[in-house]
């Protein structure tokens, strides 16, 4: 085992975590937290792609040593601008080859921690200098054809394939798979950060006052980059049922950055809002520092994904108490037990979408129950501390 090999070298275990997205999201933030927990016995190194994003200001600032090569996730979309990234991206491709194989000889790297199906580079490069490859697979969105096509590259080439539910080894192994290389990690939540005991009313009044919502509004809110496959066009018109069918007042909340790349999506959602005559009903907030507070003065959580994997967000509502209702999309349906800590609703239905909205919006009591039972679920499921154990189990293993 590597691990203990180096353990009795008397060195410390280097990882080279790579991603291929430089916008923080669930992944991101899941490398930082248990990378911290794990140092100083384990130590990562993080390799981002070439251009300019959030993630690397911050995995600087948290003082991780960061490399950047040209690895950026190539594009699904039939445009003039995605097709030159494609063409850049395969031109590029054996550059970043060459500049990965450098970095991992010159940090003296013992495992390559690869996260998502397109980090091709950096596989190619563990498997140039025979290094062990953890191949972590995440979202449900790319095509089947060409989840076939790398299928056996995965199989063949990872020493360890990690999934965040079960329901996703499907997606990407198939029925037919060496079990023994298969290891299923939930995405972490750090419950003592989120925790609503740890937000003062004070606080909640403030995030009111930022966003101009009124202390006798109820509040529905997401979370997450803004990107097709958020489904925020569902949210929009899911936002209209609701303000048709309820006499409550309401405001619906966007919270989350736009994406590089997706802009014209973003201005697509604001037409439909202008269209729909919601301008003074749904607020994007953008980033924010203090996601915990954001979410404290949410009633219900409302993700309408038409693709995911296990958005880390949808836990931390739970850890803070809040009841979630999500589509049925990647892992979801295991991280909310439908019923208990939240309801599991068809993605791209705006109608059965609102109607679970509605009746948690007008029944307070589920509302709290949910809450409650939802917290109980991330704290014996979804921990920090169990992630970053089973890391360490994962590299051990390698």
């Amino acid at each position: 085992m590597v691990c203990r090999w180096i353990k009795i070298r008397g060195f410390v275990m280097k990882i080279l975590n790579v991603v291929v997205s430089k916008e923080i999201g669930g992944i991101q933030n899941r490398i930082l937290m248990v990378a911290k927990k794990l140092n100083p016995d384990i130590k990562t190194i993080i390799l981002t792609p070439k251009s300019k994003g959030d993630f690397l200001d911050i995995a600087k600032n948290e003082g991780f040593m960061v490399y950047q090569s040209f690895i950026e996730s190539p594009k699904f979309f039939s445009s003039l601008k995605g097709v030159g990234k494609n063409i850049l991206w395969f031109l590029y491709f054996p550059l970043a080859v060459k500049h990965i194989v450098k970095v991992t000889k010159k940090e003296r790297i013992d495992i390559v921690h690869v996260n998502g199906l397109l980090a091709l580079q950096a596989v190619v490069a563990a498997r140039i200098v025979k290094k062990p490859i953890v191949w972590h697979l995440v979202s449900t969105i790319y095509p089947k054809s060409l989840v076939l096509l790398l299928r056996p590259f995965i199989t063949r080439w990872a020493n360890k394939i990690v999934f965040v539910t079960h329901k996703t080894v499907f997606y990407y192994l198939g029925k037919k798979y060496q079990k023994e290389k298969v290891k299923i990690i939930y995405e972490p939540v750090d419950t003592k950060y989120f925790d609503i005991k740890e937000v003062s009313e004070e606080k909640k009044t403030s995030v009111r006052e930022e966003f101009g919502i009124p202390i006798d509004h109820k509040v529905v809110g997401v979370v997450g980059n803004i990107t097709h496959q958020k489904g925020l066009e569902y949210f929009i018109r899911v936002a209209n049922e609701v303000k048709k069918r309820s006499r409550l007042k309401i405001k619906f909340l966007i919270v989350g950055g736009k994406s590089k790349g997706h802009e014209d999506y973003y201005n697509k959602l604001q037409i439909l809002i202008k269209k729909l005559h919601l301008e003074n009903d749904i607020i994007f907030t953008g980033r924010v520092p203090y996601l915990q507070d954001v979410l404290s003065i949410m009633n219900i959580f409302l993700m309408t994904s038409i693709a995911e994997g296990t958005p880390l967000v949808i836990l931390e509502a739970m850890a803070m108490g809040v009841p979630v209702v999500a589509t049925d999309v990647g892992g979801i349906s295991e991280q909310v037990a439908d019923g208990e800590t939240g309801i599991i609703v068809p993605p791209r239905d705006p109608n059965a979408i609102s109607k679970a909205v509605i009746y948690l919006l007008e029944h307070p009591e589920e509302r709290g129950r949910m809450g409650k039972k939802g917290r109980e679920r991330v704290k014996k499921m979804f921990s920090l501390e169990r992630c970053v154990e089973e890391h360490r189990k994962l590299y051990e293993s390698v």
